[in-house]
């Protein structure tokens, strides 16, 4: 069935071609329809040979699917130039997804739910202050109340006058089947609610009152399907000899419980002359771990759209607040962090608890835009509560810099420093580690007659270093690398050639390796520029540390074709060739892969 959809909007595609880019205007020539944007066409092919270790198993597994068809449609439809809908969406045919686990038959739904399949819908009516979004896309809400995660269904914002309101609903993680064989122990469909209501400026001052209500589905799966939750059976046994105990571990499977969460947050920016602000937010959350777990009694009741305090419900809070500075030529933005050690944000995947964050982050720009700077300075207390080890401190640091001394060279310098401690002083128990790294790029444009050069270089230190006496020895590495690229692109004939060399060290004990690699490149204009062949080569030797050589040798090749004034093709191949060396019984595999895309401007 999907499939089916697929070629039907492609077919729709192709049968567009020259005839959707038009507008409609009255008889004053004021257009009160027009159409821009792009469609595009995608099939990817991919295949891999790869030699066997002793075992039978082949020594390098396939990336991707061996074939893979993307579809992606942008338009952007404006009625009397002032009510504007952008629409982008993006159907790839092969569950290819990445985020949770893969379907083996994706339903409609599901097809639609996967991350790399996007449908994202924007209304703008006619005014400044309203925006309606549909499909796939992120709401925007606070730091706390979670705005980095993106979801499927629908919202609004509207902010006439001083008023601001915001509404989103819509699926935060799709359902997955448990799968004991492969480890896979499944998720029920996850739902987010966000609202907010409050008054001011984005711009100058506002005060926001932030929900975020999350719930899980138990119809979003059969029965027999249920996510399941992996557990560690220990038993042991005692024989007479030898005298040690013998563990033996068994895993084990138990349904996963529905749980339910709230989130309420404050937030608020307090504007002043001069570019001074103040802005915080304090946040609560509750979730429960287990909605059939028995009910708790708190003297208040609370509709259960709401949320239902059970013996599973635990809560935290979470606060922030800082100060800043924002002028035309430097900036700076002060900021201290709390998030208690059971605080939730449920629109945030991956997220830390229980710390307290210090960080000044500040930007200067000097001598008519040829100087920017920016970096950010913090220190971070984690395991406030001491509920895993010991505590632990992180000192973070990074510091960027770009220099334009003249308008034909640029120069770019970094620093970047991440310190961790405990304050364990047992060597055995003690967490000191320090990684530190630098760079620094150079870009030069070297115009000579009718020919442009460009040479480009970046050297790069990482430098980790164990300050613990016993795994010192074992850990402490550094890695250099130096790379320089260079570009002669021609005036009389449409010809570019570039030419680049890379050396890359790690000194790691026993892993450490030595990469050298070179390669060449070209492309060139043909045909009034309709046309663009472009070629590479890249060849690789990568040095273990017994001593072991591993070739590579890869090769690309690519085509740009301008088929008529708003239809392009393009195709490009490439072919790896990977050598392993003596650590690996001189193994190698072979990866090809295709891409051809078809365009149409609208």
């Amino acid at each position: 069935m999907i499939r089916w959809i697929v070629l039907c909007l492609v077919v729709t595609y192709f049968s567009s071609v020259g005839a959707v880019a038009q507008s409609v205007t009255d008889q004053q020539g004021v257009p009160f329809f027009k159409m821009t944007g792009s469609m595009s066409t995608t099939a990817d092919y991919y295949g891999v040979n790869s030699s066997r270790d002793s075992a039978g198993n082949p020594l390098w597994k396939a990336r991707q699917p061996g074939s893979m068809y993307r579809f992606v449609i942008a338009p952007t439809f404006s009625f009397f130039d002032a009510f504007v809908i952008p629409v982008y969406a993006s159907f790839t045919l092969t569950e290819t997804n990445t985020i949770t686990p893969s379907i083996s038959s994706p339903t409609i739904t599901d097809f639609l739910q996967n991350p790399l399949n996007t449908i994202s819908i924007t209304v703008k009516p006619g005014v400044d202050w309203a925006t309606v979004q549909l499909g796939m896309h992120v709401p925007q809400y606070s730091e706390l109340a979670g705005s980095q995660s993106q979801i499927f269904g629908y919202g609004a914002r509207v902010t006439p006058l001083i008023f601001r309101a915001a509404f989103n609903r819509g699926i935060f993680q799709r359902a997955a089947p448990s799968d004991t064989v492969k480890g896979i122990g499944g998720a029920w469909q996850r739902n987010l609610t966000f609202f907010s209501v409050g008054f001011g400026k984005q711009d100058s001052t506002y005060v926001d009152l932030n929900v975020v209500r999350m719930t899980e589905d138990s119809t979003s799966l059969a029965p027999g399907r249920r996510p399941l939750s992996r557990q560690i059976s220990r038993s042991v046994e005692t024989p007479e000899l030898p005298a040690q105990p013998i563990y033996r571990e068994t895993v084990v499977w138990a349904p996963k419980a529905i749980s339910e969460g709230l989130l309420l947050s404050i937030n608020t920016k307090v504007s002043f002359e001069e570019g001074l602000y103040l802005f915080a937010e304090g946040a609560a959350s509750f979730q429960t771990n287990d909605v059939k777990s028995p009910g708790l009694d708190i003297g208040i009741s609370l509709p259960s759209y709401i949320l239902t305090p059970r013996e599973s419900t635990h809560g935290d809070v979470a606060a922030l607040a800082g100060l800043g500075f924002k002028a035309e030529d430097w900036g700076l933005i002060g900021k201290v962090k709390y998030v208690g050690p059971g605080f939730t944000s449920f629109a945030t995947p991956f997220q830390q608890f229980d710390f307290l964050d210090f960080t000044v982050s500040p930007r200067l720009q000097l001598f008519n835009y040829h100087f920017f700077f920016d970096g950010t300075l913090g220190y971070r207390i984690s395991n406030l509560s001491n509920k895993v080890g010991e505590s632990l401190s992180q000192q973070i640091a990074s510091l960027n810099a770009t220099i334009i001394p003249i308008d034909e060279l640029t120069i770019s310098l970094g620093f970047n420093n991440f310190q961790l401690r405990n304050s364990v002083v047992n060597d055995t128990m003690r967490i000191q580690n320090v990684s530190r790294s630098i760079y620094m790029s150079t870009t030069a444009m070297i115009p000579k007659g009718k020919a442009m050069h460009t040479i480009s270089t970046t050297f790069s230190l990482d430098r980790y270093q164990d300050l613990n006496v016993i795994s010192s020895a074992l850990t402490d590495n550094d890695t250099y690398s130096v790379y320089g690229q260079y570009s002669w692109m021609l005036g009389t004939i449409p010809l570019t050639l570039n030419t680049n060399a890379n050396y890359l060290t790690n000194t790691a004990p026993n892993f450490g390796f030595t990469q050298v690699s070179g390669g060449i490149g070209g492309s060139y204009l043909m045909f009034d520029n309709d046309v663009t062949p472009s070629a590479s080569l890249q060849y690789s030797i990568t040095t273990q540390a017994e001593g072991s050589k591993d070739h590579q040798i890869v090769t690309r090749f690519g085509l740009r074709w301008s088929m008529m004034k708003s239809l392009s093709m393009s195709a490009d191949a490439s072919l790896n060739v990977y050598r392993y060396g003596a650590w690996r019984n001189n193994g190698s595999f072979t990866e090809s892969f295709l891409r051809i895309s078809l365009t149409q401007s609208l």
